[in-house]
């Protein structure tokens, strides 16, 4: 008789207990579910947000077949290197950052001359910057992520395009790139060299690869007169840290020589780099056409800079006919 009454009672605790556990579990099952959903969601962000190299996106179909998803592809994807001069040519996507240059010399349309040499342009120190841009005097804070020497980018490219070159350019936030990466500074050349050789890969013919900076130096240093307009001046800079550095130090050389033969002055030389402490590669390891260019140093403007590349720009056209 007992027994017959306590049965049915275990029996009606071993069912709640069964349903209990099954809402434990559902309870943990979607708990994973949205913490799995808000990883994905984070992953996404960061994604976004991080330059990266998306070779699928290089043989992406020609303008007239572009679908709606078009935007949605370049507004997803920050691609660097030739990529992204691919993507503006074949989908005409207009830069949506502002433009920190002012374009104080009139541009004199050229005609573009065929089998010109293919040119790369980039800045492994992007932030470097110039104080009269910056409305403070301290040159150990001559850095900017909007107004610096990459924003020199587009007038150089367009000045050199006039003379015929096929110009790629990188535009990569290199020090964006360290700090989502835990690099340090010193690291900017390896980041940069992701760049390069994307661009060397790409592109079999390309001639010549610059790299620009700006020199720490001060205004006595990296200032001239041409004509009575001052200039910002240019230092060729060759790492002598690998093997066939001879071959970038001629190249510079001549580039130099040329300059100060038709504008007195405006190269203060090329300078040999190497040793402890220091990169002394600086990716021209790569190509005996890569150099290193310092344009102007902290107390340049922006229109000192410009009118310097322009007469580059000219030498460069003289000079690798």
């Amino acid at each position: 008789m007992l027994l017959g009454k306590v049965m049915p009672m275990f029996k009606r605790r071993s069912e709640r207990g069964y349903y209990l556990i099954q809402i434990v579990f559902f309870l943990i099952f979607s708990s994973s579910l949205y913490a799995l959903g808000s990883f994905v969601s984070v992953d996404t962000w960061i994604f976004k947000r991080i330059p990266v190299m998306n070779q699928a996106t290089l043989f992406a179909q020609s303008k007239q077949d572009v679908s709606e998803d078009t935007h949605h592809l370049l507004t997803s994807v920050m691609p660097i290197g030739p990529v992204k001069d691919y993507l503006e040519t074949q989908y005409q996507v207009e830069d949506s950052h502002e433009d920190h240059v002012r374009a104080v010399v009139k541009q004199e349309k050229t005609a573009p001359t065929e089998n010109r040499a293919s040119l790369f342009l980039y800045t492994t120190h992007n932030r470097e910057s110039y104080l009269p841009e910056l409305g403070h005097n301290e040159p150990n804070l001559a850095f900017s992520e909007t107004k610096n020497i990459q924003s020199l980018l587009p007038f150089f490219k367009a000045t050199l395009e006039n003379y015929g070159f096929k110009l790629y350019t990188d535009t990569t936030d290199i020090q964006a790139v360290l700090k989502a990466e835990n690099l340090t500074y010193q690291k900017s050349y390896d980041v940069s060299r992701r760049a390069l050789n994307q661009v060397l890969r790409e592109v079999p013919n390309l001639s010549f690869s610059f790299d620009l900076h700006r020199d720490s130096n001060r205004r006595a240093v990296t200032t001239t007169k041409i004509d009575g307009v001052s200039h910002a001046k240019f230092l060729f800079v060759i790492g002598q840290d690998h093997e066939n550095y001879r071959a970038n130090e001629a190249f510079a050389t001549r580039l130099s020589d040329a300059l100060n033969q038709q504008y007195p002055g405006l190269s203060r030389g090329v300078k040999l780099l190497g040793g402890s402490g220091r990169n002394g590669v600086y990716n021209q390891d790569l190509s005996p056409t890569s150099i290193l260019i310092e344009v102007g140093g902290v107390d340049n403007s922006f229109e000192e800079c410009q009118v310097a590349l322009q007469k580059l720009a000219k030498i460069l056209s003289d000079v690798l006919d």
